[in-house]
């Protein structure tokens, strides 16, 4: 998995290897309290996260991806 920019400021784009199974992204703080999450498609490798607005403050967090074939994870600092 890849997150970019890192460190972002108001939108992180995160691509993932191509997986035959549909995946779950979640970012987390730095205590683990999720604060966004969705489910991409089996397939898709690629999606834009709008971090601009006020629920993630600056910090560092984690992106995780989970699927039937395991997680990876990468750590992303928010800069405001």
């Amino acid at each position: 998995m890849k997150a970019f920019p890192n460190p972002a400021t108001s939108k992180v784009n995160i691509i993932i290897k191509s997986s035959e199974y549909n995946t779950q992204l979640v970012i987390s703080d730095i205590n683990g309290k999720t604060v966004w999450q969705q489910e991409i498609e089996a397939g898709q490798t690629s999606l834009d996260v709008d971090i601009s607005n006020n629920k993630y403050g600056a910090g560092i967090y984690f992106i995780t991806a989970y699927n039937k074939n395991g997680m990876e994870s990468q750590r992303l600092i928010i800069r405001k």
